[in-house]
């Protein structure tokens, strides 16, 4: 009986597939059967394809267009660097409402999703393709407002045929003056302690980059990709990938010192079924070890661990994007300092994976889900979900994570989003550009309400979809690229 009720479901899922951007109306059976599910998942249905869905909190104060997929404010926060995959923008965001052009090189790389800068140079990396072929580093000149090319690192290493690294340049040590290179099997070192003559200078390898259910050999060493490394406030380095999470110190950063992992949990399928993506280590000062007297005491500062698990590929559910859509995670990593292994304490996904699993079963759907690249502040959360847009989450009680905050703009392709203010986020859009956006967190942000975020028509198949991106003609969906007419 219970799988009876969600037959609506399923018939959404049939009549999705023959729906197209050329469609000029909905089919009535469709469109009835899809507010079924919004209403099955705890959610609306909204019809209004070309209009932006934002919680009463979240509002647009400005757009700078172009295609951008990660950004980092330089130290003094009267600057930012932007990277797209056509170039590196410089921006001024003396204002942070209104951030205005300094200068673009033109850089053509694929994909450093990560910008990394310590305010006199800046990393881009690009992806090796194969066989220790294509992969470079751009170290760039940003202690200006006009933006000059220092110099290139070619990552070749005819020792190792591993996919990467090149994917995300992390600045690790003394600013940007050592770097580790993520995306392949092991983590490789460069040094620039001379910018203009960089130079490889090591590489490891971490558990992170064990197999996932869908992404390498599951358990296994060395079958799958380190994906990023952030380097916390008190200089741990918090590494990320499909093999989970993992910290280090990395006072050499040639030989880091592992110092506790997330164990059998980070490779469980319903925590990771494809990759641990990225990480925030919020109050890493506070942190202190536990005593005896203090073992049993609740979650302090300095103990709580931030991170996405990237899915877009459920091995579950091949081809549908949002049935094992990546999450966003709460861990508990008290004592990590000591080797204890990180605790898992709350999940949240959007209310497009939200509904439970019944009889195999989800929500079927048609957009690009996953969650992806987040920062925070003040314990708040702005993650961004891909087409889902920017969901601003609330982690004042890790074990209780709570949506307080969306937006989710019309032909959106949402990578990141970065707090700049205590007020204002931006975000790192591949459709739409820069959106600068105002939000009201509450005093404190624990006291706003929970939202929840309505579901788009042509996502249940009851509206013309249109791809944002489409597959490289010779790479696939290795390097997509933006669909004509899509901006």
């Amino acid at each position: 009986m219970k799988l009876r009720r969600w037959m609506p479901l399923i018939a959404a899922t049939a009549l999705a597939a023959p729906l197209s951007a050329g469609a000029s109306t909905p089919d009535t059976r469709a469109l009835s059967l899809a507010k079924d599910a919004a209403a099955r998942l705890g959610t609306t249905l909204s019809t209004a394809e070309g209009s932006t869905l934002a919680s009463g909190n979240v509002s647009l104060l400005t757009t700078f267009p172009g295609t951008y997929a990660g950004l980092q404010v330089m130290p003094g926060g009267k600057r930012a660097i932007a990277s797209g995959w056509d170039g590196v923008t410089s921006l001024d965001i003396s204002d942070p409402a209104n951030p205005k052009l300094e200068s673009v090189l033109p850089l053509p790389h694929f994909e450093n999703e990560d910008v990394q800068t310590d305010g006199k140079i800046a990393i881009i990396s690009n992806d090796r393709e194969k066989g220790s072929t294509g992969g470079l580093v751009y170290i760039i000149d940003v202690s200006k407002p006009q933006l000059t090319l220092l110099s290139t690192l070619n990552i070749s290493d005819p020792q190792n045929q591993d996919r990467g690294p090149g994917h995300i340049a992390n600045c690790i040590h003394q600013g940007c003056k050592w770097v580790w290179l993520t995306g392949g099997y092991d983590v490789y070192v460069a040094d620039l302690r001379e910018p203009s003559a960089p130079k490889l200078a090591g590489k490891f390898t971490s558990p992170a980059s064990a197999g996932s259910a869908g992404f390498g050999t599951k358990g296994k060493a060395r079958t799958g990709a380190v994906h990023d490394a952030d380097v916390d406030a008190a200089g741990r380095v918090w590494v990320t990938g499909s093999g989970g999470a993992a910290v280090y110190d990395a006072t050499n950063p040639l030989k880091p010192r592992l110092l506790a992992t997330s164990g059998a949990k980070g490779i469980d399928p319903s925590v990771n079924d494809f990759i641990i993506h990225n990480s925030k280590h919020p109050d890493a000062k506070s942190y202190a070890p536990r005593t005896s007297r203090t073992a049993g005491a609740p979650l302090r500062k300095g103990e709580l661990l931030l991170t996405t698990e990237e899915d877009y590929t459920d091995t579950k559910y091949p081809g549908e994007a949002c049935k094992g859509q990546g999450k966003f995670q709460t861990w508990d990593v008290r004592d990590h300092s000591k080797g204890k292994t990180f605790t898992l304490l709350n999940q949240w996904r959007t209310e497009l994976s939200a509904a439970k699993d019944v009889g195999g079963i989800k929500a079927p759907v048609s957009a690009m889900c996953s969650s992806h690249w987040f920062n925070e502040r003040k314990g708040l959360v702005a993650d961004a979900w891909y087409e889902q847009g920017l969901r601003v989450l609330d982690v004042s009680n890790p074990k209780k994570i709570r949506q307080v905050g969306y937006y989710m703009a019309p032909n959106s392709m949402t990578w990141a989003g970065y707090w700049i203010t205590d007020s204002i986020i931006y975000t790192a859009d591949v459709g739409r550009g820069i959106d600068v956006l105002r939000v009201d967190r509450g005093t404190p942000s624990k006291t706003l309400p929970t939202v929840v975020a309505p579901v788009r028509a042509s996502w249940l198949g009851a509206a013309p979809h249109v791809d944002l991106v489409k597959a490289s003609s010779r790479w696939g969906w290795g390097c997509g690229t933006l669909v004509a007419g899509a901006h």
